[in-house]
C-alpha cells in the first residue's frame, strides 16, 4: 500500500562547527528504514499473536455464524452470539490486518484519514461487542431468575442489537476525531518520523485524557452490570440445586401425597371387595355342608391371595417408586431428610420380597404404572428441574466469554491511560519493553478468536455440528 512520508528536518549544530548540516530525503528514508527493521524484530511476538487471531478467529467465527444460523433453532441468546461473531469477524478481516500494516510502518506512516477510520472502526466494534455481552447477561438473568416472567423475544433481540450498534458507532466518534498522525522522535534529534496515533493537534490538550476516562467509565459500568447479573444467576442456580430448596420440597411433597392417595384408594377398593365376598359367604351358608366347605376353602384361599398380592405388592410399588424418585440424581432432586424415608422404604421392600405370595412381575408392572401416572401430574416440575442443569452449562459458557473479554481488555485500557498521560514516554519505548508494550496493547483482540474456542469446549451440540461440517467438507 503506498504511503507518504512527512518528515521534519532540522538543523544540527555540532561542536567545532558553525554551519548547519542538512540531510537529504534518501538519507532520512534510509535511517527510518533501519529503525523500522529494529522495531519489526521487536514486534515479532505481536505479529505471531495477531496471525493466530486472524487464522483461528476467521474460521472459528465463520463456523459460529453457519452453525447457529442454519443448524440450530434461533433464540435470543444465539442471535446475540451470531451478532458478536460478526463483529469479531470484522476485527479479524479489517482491524487486525490494518493494525499489522501500522506496526510495519511505525516510523514513516502519514495517512491521517485512514488512521482516523481505523481507530474509529476499532473502537466501534469493541464497544458493540461489550454492549452485546451486557445484553446476553441481562437476557440470561431473565431466563434463570425470572423463568415465568416475560422473556426477551427474537424481535426484541434484533432491536437491541441495532440499538447497541448505532450507539457504539455514535459514541466512538470522538475517538476517531482525536486520532491521526503523530510526530515520533528518533535517536537522532535532527530526524523525526510520523505514525498512526493521537494527532499532534490533540496531544497536549485535555481531549485524550477525557477520551480515556470515558472509556474507563464505560468499561467500569459494563463490568459492574455483568458482574451483578452473573452473581445473581449463580446464586439463583445454586439455591435451586440445594437440598433445602422450597421448590424441591414442594415437589417431593406433591409426589408423596399422590402416592398416599393412590394407596388409600386401593385399600378402600380392597375393603369393598372383602365386604362383597363376605356377603357371598353368608348366602352360601344355606348350601349343603360338603358344598359349603369346598366353596369356603376355595374362597378363603382366593381372598388370602388377593389381599396379600394387592396390599403388599401395592406397598412394594409405592415405596419403590418413592425411593427411586428420592434417589434419582439425574432429575436434580436432593431430598433433605431422606435417610429415614429411605430406610422405611427399604424395610417394607425387604418384607415384600420375603413374602412368598408377592408376585415380582406384578409389583414391577404396578410400579411402572404408578411412575407414569405420577410423571403425568408432575411433568412441568420434572422439566424445570432437568433444564436447570442445561441452564447452568449455558450460563458457564456465556460467563467464560465475558470473562475472557474483561481479562483481554484490562491491559489495553491500562496502557491507553498510560499513553494519554505520558505520550512522549510511550513513544520512546524500544527493545523488549516496546515488544511487551505492543503485545499487551493488542490484548483486547483476544476475545475475537477465543469465543469459538469457548463455544466448542462448553457447547456439545455446537461441537458436534462443527464436526459434521468438517467431515462433509
Amino acid at each position: 500500500m503506498p504511503h507518504e512520508c512527512n518528515l521534519i528536518m532540522s538543523t544540527l549544530t555540532t561542536p567545532g562547527k558553525t554551519n548547519s548540516q542538512n540531510y537529504t530525503l534518501e538519507e532520512i528514508q534510509h535511517y527510518l528504514s533501519e529503525l523500522q527493521y529494529q522495531s519489526t524484530l521487536a514486534y515479532i511476538p505481536t505479529f505471531v499473536y495477531m496471525s493466530i487471531i486472524v487464522f483461528v478467529g476467521f474460521f472459528g467465527n465463520c463456523m459460529v455464524i453457519i452453525v447457529y444460523c442454519s443448524k440450530m433453532t434461533t433464540t435470543s441468546l444465539r442471535l446475540f452470539m451470531v451478532v458478536m461473531a460478526i463483529f469479531d469477524l470484522i476485527i479479524n478481516t479489517i482491524v487486525i490486518p490494518w493494525k499489522m500494516y501500522d506496526l510495519l510502518h511505525i516510523w514513516n506512516c502519514d495517512l491521517p484519514i485512514l488512521c482516523k477510520l481505523q481507530k474509529y472502526l476499532n473502537a466501534s466494534v469493541v464497544l458493540s461487542s461489550a454492549g452485546i455481552l451486557v445484553a446476553i447477561a441481562a437476557t440470561r438473568y431473565r431466563m434463570v431468575c425470572h423463568p415465568f416472567g416475560r422473556q426477551v423475544s427474537i424481535k426484541q433481540s434484533k432491536l437491541v442489537c441495532i440499538g447497541i450498534t448505532l450507539t457504539a458507532f455514535v459514541i466512538s466518534g470522538p475517538y476517531g476525531v482525536i486520532h491521526g498522525t503523530q510526530t515520533k522522535k528518533t535517536p537522532n534529534p535532527q530526524i523525526t518520523g510520523r505514525y498512526c496515533q493521537v494527532d499532534d493537534s490533540y496531544v497536549k490538550t485535555i481531549w485524550p485524557s477525557l477520551n480515556s476516562g470515558f472509556f474507563m467509565f464505560i468499561f467500569s459500568v459494563s463490568c459492574t452490570l455483568v458482574s451483578v447479573l452473573y452473581i445473581r444467576i449463580g446464586r439463583t442456580t445454586w439455591r435451586k440445586l440445594l437440598p433445602s430448596s422450597k421448590y424441591q420440597e414442594r415437589y417431593i411433597q406433591t409426589v408423596s401425597n399422590d402416592l398416599q392417595e393412590k394407596r388409600e384408594s386401593n385399600q378402600t377398593e380392597t375393603s369393598l371387595e372383602d365386604s362383597e365376598k363376605r356377603s357371598v359367604q353368608g348366602k352360601d351358608l344355606l348350601k349343603p355342608d360338603y358344598s359349603r366347605q369346598n366353596d369356603f376353602s376355595v374362597l378363603e384361599n382366593t381372598n388370602l391371595n388377593t389381599n396379600k398380592n394387592t396390599t403388599f405388592c401395592w406397598q412394594c410399588s409405592t415405596k419403590t417408586t418413592q425411593t427411586n424418585i428420592l434417589q434419582d440424581r439425574n432429575l436434580g432432586v436432593h431430598y433433605q431428610d431422606t435417610n429415614d424415608a429411605k430406610g422405611d422404604a427399604n424395610d417394607e421392600l425387604n418384607s415384600c420380597q420375603g413374602f412368598s405370595k408377592c408376585d415380582e412381575k406384578e409389583a414391577h408392572f404396578n410400579q411402572r404404572n404408578d411412575v407414569n401416572k405420577t410423571n403425568n401430574n408432575t411433568l412441568r416440575n420434572l422439566y424445570a428441574i432437568k433444564n436447570r442443569h442445561i441452564f447452568g452449562k449455558t450460563s458457564l459458557m456465556l460467563f467464560t466469554v465475558t470473562l475472557v473479554f474483561i481479562i483481554g481488555f484490562l491491559p489495553f485500557l491500562g496502557l491507553n491511560v498510560f499513553m494519554a498521560i505520558d505520550a512522549e514516554r510511550a513513544a520512546a519505548l524500544e527493545g523488549v519493553t516496546l515488544a511487551l508494550y505492543q503485545l499487551f496493547l493488542s490484548s483486547y483482540l483476544l476475545n475475537s478468536f477465543a469465543n469459538p474456542i469457548v463455544y466448542s469446549l462448553l457447547d456439545r451440540r455446537f461441537r458436534m455440528e462443527c464436526w459434521k461440517l468438517l467431515k462433509r467438507s
